[in-house]
């Protein structure tokens, strides 16, 4: 099939925030169809900015409703996809904070959307956050950029090569019985230090993280129940996993996706979080799950030799708590290169809320402790 290009024009362009220094531009969108795919094209320019200042980093976030199957990205550093219900959002980040200066040259994020048999009409909307720093007071940072979003009404072409695709399986249901699953608590370190704005970007950046973590693994997010609370998230992953290859490869998933995604925040933004997991019984209740599994991974999270730990090291994106439970049955035999050297027993003593547990704590890159204390 022949190449076929559509060029759309600039979209009403929204205010610029009051302290941007410049007034960044973008468009127009180039959509190209090629056989078996179709590619989205859309230049950020920066703009200019006043003297002595210099970009040191760009967020472009694009959401595009109704989803569309992804085949390729444009990689500018770092960059995540995540479909939230029929919303794909992919995030495209440039620049670092503490090396060097921005290129000024425009941006161009590429997505490669799978192509179809009958065309489609999608929205796309942009939002793109900079940061520039003076370049005598390097530690000097301001964030610019416009203070609305920008959209487009695409249409993407057919590929009359592309076979039909069967409509999307429904997500299966959850059963509201009795059940034994693992359960997953994960918490940001110092979340009140963010303002409006900044809390609902690290909200975003929390669950790309862990959606990330999860697909690493191999885990049907389909499957897995939620409930969040702003600066957490608690997940009912799905039943009968196999903990040894899934539960290494969540807890490998979750630091690979932390590193990708601190590499080009300052430490202001960076996301810290801590983990806690635990497995038992869990039920549906009128108005939440019920379980002492669901108290007890809450416990762990909010512990304070987990607490401590981030804290005393400053380094790890994150640190972790297994119950003795789970550290029994999978982390103590070794399984998926988890060694149980670099697990430290702890005790949860929480006398006010009746609550005394071993858990097992976990400091990534932290010295490895006596691997004969973990074997019973």
């Amino acid at each position: 099939m022949s190449a076929v290009a559509v060029r759309l024009g600039s979209p009403v362009r929204p205010p610029v925030r009051r302290r941007c220094f410049s007034e960044p531009d973008c468009g127009p969108v180039d959509v190209t169809a090629v056989a078996g795919a179709v590619a989205i094209r859309l230049p950020v320019s920066l703009g200019r900015l006043a003297p002595g200042w210099r970009y040191v980093a760009a967020s472009i976030r694009w959401a595009i409703v109704p989803a569309v199957d992804v085949v390729e990205l444009s990689n500018m550093s770092g960059v995540h996809a995540r479909v939230d219900g029929s919303e794909l959002i992919v995030e495209w980040n440039c620049g670092d904070f503490d090396r060097g200066w921005l290129d000024t040259s425009p941006l161009s994020p590429v997505l490669m959307a799978a192509s179809t048999a009958q065309p489609r009409e999608v929205a796309l909307t942009v939002r793109v956050d900079l940061s520039a720093a003076r370049t005598m007071f390097r530690r000097r940072l301001t964030h610019c950029g416009p203070a609305g979003l920008w959209t487009f009404p695409l249409t993407l072409p057919a590929d009359d090569t592309a076979p039909d695709l069967p409509p999307p399986r429904p997500a299966p249901m959850v059963r509201a019985g009795l059940g034994v699953r693992l359960c997953l608590a994960v918490d940001i370190e110092g979340y009140s230090r963010f303002r409006n704005p900044e809390a609902a970007r690290a909200q975003e950046r929390l669950l790309d993280v862990l959606k990330s973590a999860r697909r690493y693994a191999g885990i049907d997010e389909r499957a897995v129940v939620f409930e969040g609370a702003g600066d957490s998230q608690f997940a009912i992953l799905p039943a009968a996993l196999d903990e040894v290859v899934t539960l290494p490869r969540l807890v490998r998933g979750i630091g690979i996706a932390l590193a990708d995604l601190n590499r080009c925040l300052d430490s202001g933004s960076r996301l810290r979080l801590r983990v806690a997991l635990d497995r038992g019984v869990v039920q549906r209740g009128s108005n939440g799950w019920v379980g002492d599994v669901v108290v007890g991974v809450h416990r762990i999270l909010d512990s304070p030799p987990l607490r401590s730990a981030l804290a005393a090291d400053r380094d790890p994106d994150f640190v972790l708590a297994v119950s003795d439970t789970v550290f029994q049955d999978v982390v103590r035999h070794g399984y998926g290169g988890l060694s149980p050297a670099e697990f430290t027993p702890v005790t949860i003593d929480l006398p006010a809320k009746r609550f005394h547990s071993q858990a097992w704590l976990h400091v990534p890159g932290g010295p490895a402790t006596n691997p004969s204390r973990h074997m019973r």
